[in-house]
């Protein structure tokens, strides 16, 4: 709030459009309770990197961050998945003003293979 005072801007709270909301597991260090949303940048704006939490930035396609060399979390790993499928932000907005938001409480579960984090069966394609 105080950046937008700061530099006389107008937050376009409007164009949001919730799409989840998750919650970490509860044997996580880190939690967090986030709602996440969608949106269409504007045509004449720039996008720029926070410097303080991110080395650089770059607009990469959710396929190829999946398919790249990347290092994403669980849960953007998830959000990636589920923006997939759609090639233009018209088509992800709809839906999204479509979606029944359900929260996402991932559990993580021990096995042969170590430690896994698995989302309830019933929620796998319903959030």
């Amino acid at each position: 709030v105080d950046a937008l005072r700061r530099f006389n801007l107008v937050a376009a709270l409007d164009a949001l459009v919730p799409f989840s909301h998750w919650v970490t597991p509860d044997v996580m260090a880190s939690r967090f309770d986030a709602r996440f949303f969608v949106a269409e940048m504007p045509d004449h704006q720039e996008a720029l990197h926070c410097t303080i939490e991110t080395s650089e930035g770059a607009w990469l396609r959710p396929i190829d961050v999946l398919d790249g060399d990347y290092h994403v979390v669980y849960a953007t790993a998830q959000h990636l998945r589920r923006l997939t499928p759609f090639s233009k932000a018209a088509e992800l907005l709809q839906f999204a003003c479509q979606k029944t938001i359900r929260q996402v409480h991932p559990t993580v579960v021990e096995g042969s293979d170590g430690l896994s984090v698995h989302i309830p069966p019933d929620l796998v394609d319903a959030w």
